[in-house]
């Protein structure tokens, strides 16, 4: 549809220019001008005074923004300048938003940059017989525990542990003095935030342990997943993280959940709160299995995307590229429960870090750096 407010400073020039002759106006020329609602059933003749009057009743009381009653070149010269700034306001946030995604794709670019000139340096030489390499996890005492062999494509950089309330109160020095290098803690359940977390984050980073944490979700859509993820993003403000926003979205989530039925609608959700992390300046990660990802998820969305935390028991390595993997649920150190109100033995899951996520966040200045 034609803009009339665009076209009105030509059309008065063409008004002006017809005062002076007593004219036929063809219905053709003047249909699209003056309204597309506008019919003229057939050529008529106008007197230039008749024509401006016309003009005048239609306009003056949108336009006359000189408040003189009267549609006239002042009119018609600040209707113009007003499009025209709106035009360039508009121009101006679509060269912003497109600059904004450029930055954030270099970002990810230098990102996979690093983390792949990492990958090389650590390659080892080639030889006849690679002898196979053990990432020492974390000394446990739990009944079942395999421990876990890296290889060329999984090589250890961090020991770590994940908590929530259920490992009670907890002793940091002494879970720090086990070796426990960092820790991912648990700061919210569907919007409210994880009984223990500002105790929890604040001990750890006391006894100087790097952290990062995990929202379990309970979203039923799109909606409740940017609900959550705005939830998250309000209560881990003010903290610097040296390891990512995790996005939990597993079994549970999906008790008596529409979305279980629904692969398409459950990937869409996940993405929604991974991608509003992100936008805000966090690096976002989803926890997820092979079974999971396999039975609920398109998963192909989201893997090469989005960091994995890979959940994998009794297994000698993950099944899948990630940045962090689960490797045990029966993790036992000196530290957990301090006040046994679990009652006897309380068990940590266990997890080792491929990536070094904490120059990462550094270097980028993301997640509070």
């Amino acid at each position: 549809m034609v803009d009339m407010r665009f076209l009105l400073p030509f059309f008065y020039s063409a008004v002006t220019f017809l005062g002076s002759t007593y004219e036929k106006i063809d219905k053709n020329m003047v249909y699209p001008i003056i309204s597309d609602t506008v019919k003229l059933e057939e050529s008529v003749e106008y007197k230039t005074s008749s024509f401006a009057n016309i003009l005048t009743g239609i306009y003056t009381s949108a336009y006359d923004v000189d408040s003189n009653n009267s549609f006239d070149m002042t009119d018609v010269s600040r209707i113009a300048l007003h499009r025209r700034n709106q035009l360039e306001a508009e121009e101006k946030l679509a060269r912003e938003a497109e600059e904004a995604r450029l930055r954030e794709e270099e970002k990810r670019l230098e990102v996979e940059r690093i983390e792949r000139e990492r990958l090389e340096a650590q390659q080892p030489a080639v030889t006849e017989e690679q002898p196979e390499i053990e990432p020492q996890p974390v000394v446990t005492t739990a009944p079942v525990q395999e421990t876990p062999q890296a290889n060329v494509s999984f090589e250890k950089i961090s020991n770590g542990i994940d908590v929530s309330r259920w490992q009670g109160k907890i002793d940091w020095q002494k879970i720090k003095e086990s070796g426990v290098e960092f820790a991912i803690i648990k700061a919210g359940e569907g919007l409210e935030v994880a009984p223990r977390f500002y105790e929890n984050i604040t001990n750890a980073k006391a006894a100087g342990i790097n952290c990062g944490v995990y929202w379990f979700s309970q979203a039923r859509s799109t909606d409740d997943a940017r609900a959550e993820a705005l939830a998250c993003l309000d209560i881990i403000s003010g903290y610097a993280l040296e390891y990512p926003v995790v996005y939990d979205c597993e079994y549970r989530s999906l008790n008596n959940n529409p979305l279980a039925d629904n692969k398409t609608l459950l990937t869409d959700t996940v993405l929604t709160f991974l991608e509003t992390i992100q936008n805000n300046g966090y690096y976002s990660m989803l926890y997820t299995n092979t079974d999971f990802s396999e039975r609920y998820l398109e998963f192909d969305r989201i893997k090469g995307v989005y960091d994995i935390w890979f959940a994998g028991y009794k297994v000698k390595e993950p099944a899948m590229e990630c940045g962090m993997w689960q490797y045990s649920e029966h993790g036992t150190m000196d530290g957990l429960d301090i006040e046994n109100l679990n009652g006897g033995t309380t068990y940590v899951d266990l997890d080792i870090s491929y990536k070094n996520y904490p120059e990462i966040m550094k270097y980028f200045h993301i997640n509070g750096y």
